[in-house]
C-alpha cells in the first residue's frame, strides 16, 4: 500500500535512471508496472515528507529523463488485490500472466463479424497501421484487439481503411473502448484453460461476447447430448434415497453436536422435573418422624391462674416456693383465706365466672405443715403433668435449698417411621402436581427440535436443498428420526429416575411403568411433528420456542385443569347428549398433542393412585375406602371412560397418536406449496392476473423475444430448442401494484443471460418465481433436458434442474464449507464415493482451501458468497441462477469466479445472472435485458445495446500547464470541429470532458480531428476516445425507473 506515482513517458525514456534517482530519496520505492506509455512507481506511506523532494528532482530532470507528465494517487484496495494476485500468478505453476501487459495506455478494438468474415485480412489490415496490436480473442461473433494508445495518431487512418473495406472483409462494424481494469488483470493461460476444461468438460460451446447489431446470439447446440453431459447419470431410486437420508442424518447429528450446550440443557430439564415431581410425590404421601416433644409447664398456656391456701405459717410449708415457681411461669397467683376450704372457694368462683374458671384456672394448692394437696383442671389436656411438675419442683427446691434447681417434663409422642397420611385429597394433589410440573417438562426439549428446520428455512438453505432431487418427505424423515432418538434417550433416563426415587412403589409396577412409557412414546411421535409446524411462524428460535411453550402450557395446564374439574359434569351431559358444547370443546382441544398428553397424564395418575392406594396407605380413611370392591380391583389405563372407570385414557391416547397425521399433512402441504397455490388461486380470482397488461412503449426486440419463446413452445424437442424458456411472467401484489409484467425470454445451453435493473425493478421477484420460491400470477417457465419440466405442472422436477445462488447467503451456519458442499453434492445424486473429489475440486477452484474445515457461520461475507456459488454449481445442474454472486467478493476471487462461470458455460450450462456490476455483466453475459418497473425495456447482446441505445462517444483531454495559455480558444476550436454534436460535460484544472452525442460520426473522423487539434495545441498532453459503456446504457434506463417512482 502507499501512493502510486505515474510517470507518462516520451521516447526515448530511460526508466532505470528515473527509478534509481527516486530510490536515492526514497529507498523503498519500487516499480509497480511498466507499460508502453507510462511507468507506475509505488511510494511507501512512511516517506510522504520526501515527496516534494522527489517532484522537484523530477521537474528539474524532466527533459533529461524524457518525462511527459506526472501524477500521484493513493493505492486503492483494487490495486492491492490485483498486485497480490499477480504475485500469486508469478509463483503458481498452473497460472501465469501474459507476457505483454495491457491496460492503461491501451484501447480495445471490437470487430463484429458477419458469418463469413475474413479474419486474416482484417488482422493484416490492422497490422499495417498498428504493428504492436495484440489479438485478445477471436470468437464466433467478435474479434477483440488491443491497440497501444501511443499509436492513436494512426487510428484515424485505420478506421478509414476499416470503413472502406467493411463490405470486402465481411464484418458489421468496428467499435473502440478504453481498456478496463479487468483487461489489465492478468489473464489465465492455456494451462488454466486446460484445467478448467478438464474440470467442466467442453462441448465446443464457446461463449460469445458482445456481437455487433444482432439482436440474438446464434443458437448453440442444445441437443439432449449436451444436457445429458450436464446431468451425468448420478444415483437414483432407492440408492439416492438411502444416500440422502444418510447425509441429512449426519447433518442433523453435527448440528446437535456443535450446539451441545443448548442440546444438553434442554435434554436435562425434563429429567430434573421428573425427579422433582417424584420427590414432591413422596413428600405428599409420607409424614416424617416427629422430632420435637412438648415441654409441660405453666408457661405453655397463656393467661393461666393459680389459687392456693396456706393452712399454717410453719417454715416447713411449701406454699412460698409453690407461689414463686408459679409466678416464674407467668401465671397469675391468687391466695384464699386460710380459714376457708379451698374447694368451696373454687366452687364459688366457678359459680361467679364459669368462663374464667374453665379457661384460665389451671392449678390450685392447699398447704400445711403435714399435708400438701395440688388440684388441676381436667379441661386442659396437660394440667396433670403440670401439677406433678410444679409440686415436684417445689419439693426439690425446698429440700435442696437451691432455688435454681428445676425438673423439666417433656411429652414425647409415639415415634412412627414413614407414616402415610393418604387423606381424601391426596389423589387430586398428585394429579395437579404432575400436570403442572411433569407434563410441561418435555415441552422444552420438543420446542428445541424446531431449531434446525427454522434456521434452514430463514436462511434459505432449506429451499436450496429442496431444489435438488430431495423430497420434502425425506427431509422431514431425517429430522424426525434423530429428534425422536434424542427424545427417547431423555424419556428413558426420566423413567429410570422416577423408578429409582419411587419409595412408595406407586409407579414401580410393570403396569404403571409400561403405561407411562406408552404415553410418552406416543406423545413424542405426535408432538415433534406438531412442533415442526411452528418452524414456519417465526424467524428466530427464541420467538418460536416462546410461542410454542406458552400456547401449549396454557392449553395443557390451565385449560386442561378446567376440563378435569368439570369431568363429572361432562360425563353427565354426555349421557344426555354427546354433542354438548363442553364435550365438543374438549374434543377439539384434544387435537393439540400437549392437551391430549396432559389429559393422559391426569388420567394415568388417577388410575395409578386408585390401583395402589390400598397398598401404600395405612390410614383409617383408606382402610375404610379399600373395603369397597371398586377400589380393591385394579383398573385398566387404556380404556374408554365409563361409570366403572371414569379416568380411562384410551380416547386421549388415540387423539394423541392420530393427530400426528394432521400435522404431517400440514407440513407436507406447506413444503409442496399446496397452500401457496391455493392462496395464489384465490388471489388471482380476487385481484386478477394482469391479463389486460400491454406495454404501449414495448421495444421491438422485446416483442421479437416473446415471439421466439412462443415459437419454441410449439417445437420444443428439436436440437435448436432453448434450455430455459420464460413465458410471459406476471406477478401482481395488489390491485395497484404489479411487480413483474409480461417477462419473456429464452436461454440456450452455454449462454449467460443477464437480468439487470435498479432496486425495485422486479429482478429478485423474477428470480424467486423462476426458482420456485413463489408462484406467478400468470405465465410459466420450463426447462428442456431429456424431458420437458414445467414450473406450473412439474415444479419439483423443474427446480431439481436448477442451481441457485440467492441474493442473501443461504447457509447452515453450523456446518463447515466441506460439509455444506458434501451435503449438496449427495442430495443432487453424486455417489458418496465420488463426493470428495467433487467437493475438493470446488473448494480449490473457489479458493476456500484455507477455510474448508471452519464452520461457515464464521466466514466473511465474500467467502459465504463463494460457498453459495459453489453450492449452486456443484453437481452440474443444467441451469444456474446467480443473484449478485460476487457481491462482497474481493477482486481476485471475483475474477477467478468469472473464469469458472465462463468454463461452466463452455460445458453447456445456461446461466441467468443478475448483478449491479457492469464489469461482471460485460465479462459474462452473452445477452441481457434491462428491467424498468417490472418490464423488459430492451434485450440483446451488449454491443448491440451499446449501438442501439448508445449516446455517442466520450472524449477526455488532459492539458499540461503552459503560462498564458488560452483554454477558451481550444474549447472553441473543439466545439467548432464537432458542432452541433458535442457538449462540454465537465471541466477541471487540466482536464476537459466532452460528450459527442451523435453515434453515427465515424471514428476515423473523430480520431482524425483530434490528431489535428493535438498537433495545433501544445497544451494537449493526452486524450482518450471511448465508445458508450454498458453502465451508461443502464443509467439511461435507470432514470426512467426513477421518473416512474416519482410519478407514482
Amino acid at each position: 500500500t502507499g501512493y502510486n506515482l505515474t510517470i507518462v513517458k516520451e521516447e526515448p525514456c530511460d526508466e532505470s535512471n528515473i527509478v534509481e534517482s527516486i530510490k536515492k530519496i526514497i529507498p523503498g520505492a519500487e516499480i509497480e508496472s511498466s507499460l508502453t506509455a507510462q511507468v507506475v512507481i509505488n511510494l511507501p506511506n512512511d516517506n510522504t515528507d520526501q515527496f516534494p523532494d522527489v517532484f522537484r528532482m523530477l521537474e528539474f530532470n524532466r527533459e533529461r529523463f524524457s518525462i511527459k507528465g506526472m501524477g500521484i494517487s493513493c493505492t486503492t484496495m483494487e490495486e492491492v488485490f490485483l498486485k497480490a494476485e499477480k504475485n500469486m500468478h508469478d509463483d503458481d505453476d498452473d497460472i501465469s500472466s501474459i507476457s505483454t501487459p495491457v491496460g492503461a495506455g491501451t484501447y480495445q478494438l471490437i470487430i463484429t463479424k458477419d458469418d463469413d468474415c475474413k479474419v486474416d485480412q482484417v488482422t493484416n489490415l490492422i497490422q499495417q497501421y498498428v504493428p504492436e496490436f495484440i489479438l485478445m480473442a477471436n470468437m464466433e461473433m467478435q474479434i477483440i484487439f488491443n491497440l497501444p494508445a501511443r499509436k492513436r495518431n494512426q487510428f484515424g487512418a485505420l478506421f478509414s481503411a476499416l470503413e472502406y473495406q467493411k463490405q470486402n472483409f465481411r464484418f458489421k462494424n468496428a467499435k473502440i473502448t478504453n481498456s478496463t481494469t479487468g483487461d489489465i488483470y492478468p489473464k489465465i493461460d492455456n494451462k488454466m484453460n486446460s484445467k478448467l476444461n478438464n474440470d467442466f468438460g467442453d462441448n465446443n460451446n464457446q461463449r460469445s461476447l458482445a456481437t455487433g447489431d444482432d439482436r440474438f446470439e446464434p443458437k448453440q447446440s442444445s441437443s439432449n447430448d449436451v444436457t445429458q453431459t450436464l446431468m451425468p447419470k448420478y444415483t437414483s431410486g432407492i440408492n439416492l434415497m438411502k444416500n440422502q437420508f444418510q447425509v441429512l442424518l449426519e447433518k442433523k447429528i453435527v448440528y446437535t453436536y456443535r450446539r451441545w450446550v443448548l442440546s444438553l440443557f434442554f435434554g436435562i430439564v425434563p429429567i430434573l422435573l421428573g425427579l422433582l415431581v417424584m420427590k414432591a410425590s413422596n413428600y405428599l404421601m409420607t409424614t416424617n418422624e416427629t422430632s420435637q416433644g412438648l415441654n409441660i409447664s405453666l408457661s405453655s398456656y397463656t393467661d393461666s391462674s393459680v389459687y392456693y391456701r396456706a393452712g399454717d405459717t410453719s417454715s416447713e410449708n411449701l406454699e412460698p416456693i409453690f407461689v414463686a415457681i408459679s409466678k416464674s411461669n407467668k401465671a397469675t397467683v391468687h391466695e384464699t383465706s386460710s380459714e376457708s376450704n379451698i374447694i368451696n372457694d373454687l366452687l364459688r368462683m366457678c359459680k361467679d365466672d364459669v368462663f374464667n374458671y374453665r379457661t384460665n384456672l389451671m392449678i390450685a394448692g392447699d398447704f400445711n405443715q403435714t399435708k400438701s394437696t395440688v388440684i388441676y383442671n381436667t379441661i386442659a389436656i396437660h394440667t396433670p403433668g403440670i401439677a406433678v411438675n410444679l409440686y415436684s419442683n417445689a419439693l426439690l427446691q425446698k429440700f435442696s435449698g437451691n432455688n435454681g434447681s428445676y425438673i423439666s417434663t417433656v411429652n414425647e409422642p409415639i415415634r412412627l417411621n414413614n407414616v402415610n397420611i393418604c387423606d381424601e385429597g391426596l389423589g387430586l394433589q398428585l394429579v395437579m402436581m404432575w400436570m403442572f410440573t411433569f407434563a410441561p417438562g418435555l415441552l422444552y426439549l420438543i420446542g428445541y427440535f424446531i431449531a434446525l428446520p427454522l434456521n434452514e428455512r430463514v436462511s434459505g438453505i432449506k429451499h436450496l436443498q429442496i431444489m435438488t432431487k430431495l423430497s420434502p418427505i425425506m427431509y422431514w424423515i431425517a429430522c424426525f428420526v434423530w429428534d425422536y432418538f434424542c427424545y427417547l434417550i431423555v424419556v428413558l433416563l426420566t423413567l429410570v429416575g422416577i423408578y429409582l426415587m419411587d419409595k412408595n412403589e406407586l409407579f414401580s409396577n410393570i403396569n404403571e411403568l409400561g403405561a407411562l412409557l406408552t404415553i410418552l412414546l406416543i406423545y413424542g411421535w405426535s408432538a415433534i411433528f406438531y412442533a415442526y409446524v411452528y418452524s414456519y411462524f417465526q424467524k428466530t428460535l427464541v420467538n418460536s420456542m416462546l410461542l410454542f411453550i406458552s400456547i401449549n402450557f396454557i392449553l395443557g395446564s390451565f385449560i386442561n385443569v378446567g376440563f378435569f374439574s368439570l369431568k363429572d359434569l361432562i360425563i353427565f351431559r354426555n349421557m344426555i347428549n354427546p354433542f354438548n358444547t363442553l364435550n365438543i370443546m374438549r374434543i377439539i382441544s384434544l387435537i393439540i398433542p400437549h392437551f391430549a398428553y396432559s389429559a393422559c397424564v391426569a388420567g394415568f395418575i388417577n388410575i395409578a393412585w386408585e390401583n395402589n392406594m390400598c397398598k401404600i396407605c395405612k390410614s383409617s380413611f383408606t382402610a375404610e375406602k379399600c373395603k369397597n370392591p371398586i377400589y380393591s380391583e385394579r383398573k385398566s389405563y387404556f380404556v374408554f371412560k365409563s361409570s366403572a372407570n371414569q379416568n380411562g385414557i384410551l380416547e386421549e391416547t388415540l387423539f394423541l397418536f392420530f393427530s400426528s397425521i394432521l400435522y404431517i399433512t400440514i407440513i407436507l402441504l406447506i413444503d409442496y406449496k399446496v397452500f401457496h397455490r391455493l392462496y395464489q388461486f384465490v388471489f388471482n380470482k380476487i385481484i386478477g392476473t394482469g391479463d389486460s397488461y400491454k406495454d404501449v412503449d414495448e421495444d421491438p426486440d422485446v416483442g421479437d423475444e416473446r415471439d421466439k419463446v412462443d415459437a419454441a413452445k410449439t417445437h420444443s424437442n428439436d436440437a435448436s430448442s432453448p434450455l430455459l424458456l420464460v413465458d410471459n411472467l406476471v406477478k401482481k401484489f395488489s390491485f395497484k401494484f404489479t411487480g413483474v409484467r409480461g417477462v419473456s425470454f429464452a436461454v440456450s445451453p452455454g449462454e449467460c443471460f443477464g437480468l439487470l435493473g435498479v432496486n425495485g425493478a422486479g429482478k429478485t421477484t423474477t428470480f424467486r418465481i423462476l426458482t420456485g420460491d413463489t408462484f406467478p400470477s400468470k405465465g410459466d417457465a420450463s426447462i428442456l433436458t431429456d424431458k420437458l419440466y414445467k414450473l406450473s405442472s412439474n415444479i419439483n422436477q423443474y427446480v431439481s434442474m436448477i442451481g441457485y445462488c440467492p441474493q442473501f447467503d443461504a447457509i447452515n451456519d453450523q456446518l463447515t464449507g466441506r460439509e455444506s458442499l458434501k451435503l449438496m453434492a449427495i442430495l443432487r445424486g453424486i455417489p458418496p464415493t465420488n463426493t470428495k473429489k467433487h467437493v475438493d475440486k470446488w473448494i480449490k477452484l473457489l479458493g476456500l482451501d484455507e477455510y474448508k474445515d471452519r464452520v461457515c457461520g464464521n466466514y466473511s461475507g465474500g467467502n459465504k458468497r463463494k460457498l453459495n456459488t459453489a453450492m449452486a454449481l456443484i453437481g452440474d445442474p443444467p441451469v444456474v441462477f446467480l443473484d449478485e454472486p460476487t457481491s462482497g467478493v474481493d477482486p481476485v476471487a471475483r475474477r477467478n469466479l468469472w473464469q469458472l462461470l465462463a468454463a461452466s458455460q463452455r460445458g453447456g450450462q445456461a446461466v441467468v445472472l443478475t448483478s449491479h456490476s457492469m464489469d461482471e455483466c460485460e465479462a459474462l453475459c452473452n445477452r441481457l435485458t434491462i428491467m424498468v418497473d417490472g418490464v423488459m425495456k430492451c434485450i440483446g447482446n451488449i454491443q448491440y445495446l451499446k449501438n442501439r441505445y448508445g449516446q455517442g462517444y466520450t472524449i477526455m483531454i488532459k492539458l499540461s500547464y503552459i503560462e498564458n495559455f488560452n483554454v477558451s480558444e481550444l474549447k472553441s476550436d473543439i466545439e467548432r470541429q464537432f458542432k452541433p454534436d458535442i457538449n462540454l460535460k465537465d471541466e477541471h484544472k487540466g482536464l476537459l470532458h466532452y460528450h459527442i452525442t451523435n453515434p453515427n460520426i465515424p471514428l476515423s473522423e473523430i480520431f482524425g480531428q483530434m490528431k489535428v487539434i493535438k498537433e495545433n495545441y501544445r497544451a494537449i498532453e493526452d486524450y482518450t476516445i471511448s465508445d458508450t459503456t454498458l453502465e451508461q446504457v443502464f443509467i439511461a434506463f435507470a432514470k426512467k425507473q426513477a421518473v416512474l417512482n416519482v410519478t407514482t
